[in-house]
Formats: structure tokens, sequence, C-alpha cells
């Protein structure tokens, strides 16, 4: 969940920059994935490398959605992610989410989500994954996503 205000302002940020990427840790490594924004208010994520080969035939792995129906009423936003391919599990998927929302209302995260749409060439990548890496292990920077709700629980 974020609230209303968050919400607002975030869908604004994904319309300008709809893209990004996103670091999922194992071991001593880690796979990227890159997302898409769609209005109204979904984003999809599919493995980079299949992106780069091919934009249209990268396969969804994860999508999440933003559902602004009670922002102005009760400052709520609910927030719908599913995973479609279980090479990842629930607790990435959460972090993944929590941490792409992260990027995009937090104003000093966004920065670098402007850099990568509009100058990618000031997109430090190298600073980013070590930023996100220490996020990950902490369990992600605070909670974006009321993690005690889970959709179809």
């Amino acid at each position: 969940m974020l609230g209303g205000d968050e919400a607002k302002a975030l869908i604004p940020r994904a319309v300008i920059s709809p893209f990004y990427v996103q670091p999922i840790f194992r071991d001593d490594g880690h796979f990227m994935l890159v997302s898409q924004y769609f209005e109204p208010s979904h984003f999809i994520m599919a493995y980079l490398e299949d992106y780069k080969m091919d934009p249209a035939a990268a396969q969804p792995l994860l999508s999440f959605s933003i559902f602004e129906d009670y922002a102005d009423d009760k400052d709520l936003t609910l927030v719908r992610a599913d995973i479609l391919n279980r090479g990842i599990d629930e607790g990435e998927g959460m972090k993944v989410v929590t941490a792409m929302l992260s990027n995009y209302k937090n104003d000093d995260e966004y920065v670098n989500v402007r850099a990568f749409n509009s100058k990618p060439d000031s997109f430090n990548l190298d600073d980013y994954i070590a930023k996100q890496k220490s996020k990950w292990e902490a369990g992600n920077d605070e909670n974006t996503i009321d993690n005690s709700v889970h959709a179809g629980r």
C-alpha cells in the first residue's frame, strides 16, 4: 500500500520516465530486470538480457499495478503484484516492487530514474547496483508496501 499522495506523485513520474532497472541478488551475483510503465498504472518487468535481444519478445516475469481508487477519500493506494514466472520467488518479488516504488516516489532516488531515461550517459550503473545491494541485504530501505497484506491470502 501507498499513501494517496504518494501515488499521485509517482504516476506522473512513471509517465515521464517509463523505463528503469532493478537487480535481483542471489548468492554472490545478481541479474537485472528492466521495467516499463504502461498507462494508466501498470509496470511490466522482464529480464534485461531478453529485452536487449528483442524488446517485443521479452517475456514478463513480474507485473505490478497501482490502484488510486481510494487515494482522495482514504489517502490509500493499493498495489497488486503478480509473479508471472516462478524463477522469481515471492520474497524477491516483494523486494523488487518495494524498491521500484521507492525509486519513483523518493526525490533522491528519482533523480537516477530520470537520468536513466533522459541522460543515460550520466546514470552510474555500478553505483546504483551497490546501493541496491545494500538495501536488498537490509530487506529494502523502508516499508513502501505493507508486507503484511498479500493478495489472495
